[in-house]
């Protein structure tokens, strides 16, 4: 049975490798939400000057915002590598890994399901046979890193923008949060 165990350390390689992905992505785009409805809101706050009410508004949407998005984006993510929260299976992996190679087909996923047998003899030396076959994909390569590519530069983008507006005109950044932040105060 160690060519089925190699298989299943391939495999626990490739979910860490796909929850690091996800939380690294995750990162990304929760500093993205978060920038642009940060921008969103003191931009409205700026132009309308808005009253007690609009204002608390404003502050308790971007503090859902930003507690709805840490969870799903990073918290989520974080727990499922910590394996602190049951992620995917190992036949949800086989079948993420069959989506990058498809040469291998549902040879992967049947191999895990026969290993489930393994008191008879027969079973066993045909896993070993399939297994072998495996050795030769390196399943983490199936873990596709080009959304924090794209992510990163959409918040490169992002902060190019928000340091255009402090430069431009800084009262958007600096004294509308106040504003927003400090909603029972009339100003």
């Amino acid at each position: 049975m160690s060519e089925i165990n190699k298989i299943k350390q391939k495999l626990e390689s490739f979910k860490r490798r796909y929850y690091t992905r996800q939380v690294v992505v995750g990162c990304l785009g929760f500093l993205i939400i978060n920038g642009l409805f940060f921008l969103g809101i003191s931009g409205l706050e700026y132009q309308f000057w808005l009253d007690v009410t609009g204002r608390a508004v404003l502050f308790f949407s971007l503090l859902v915002c930003i507690i709805l998005s840490g969870y799903f984006l990073i918290i989520q993510p974080l727990l499922n590598l910590l394996k602190l929260k049951t992620g995917l299976s190992d036949e949800q992996a086989a079948f993420e890994i069959t989506r990058h190679f498809p040469e291998i087909e549902d040879k992967l996923l049947n191999t895990l399901q026969l290993s489930r047998d393994v008191d008879n003899v027969l079973v066993s030396a045909a896993i070993d046979k399939k297994s072998a076959e495996f050795n030769r994909f390196a399943f983490i390569q199936a873990v596709d890193f080009s959304p924090v590519k794209k992510y990163g530069l959409i918040l490169f983008i992002l902060l190019i923008g928000f340091t255009l507006v402090s430069f431009i005109n800084p009262s958007v950044i600096i004294d509308s949060p106040k504003r927003i932040v400090n909603f029972k105060k009339d100003f």
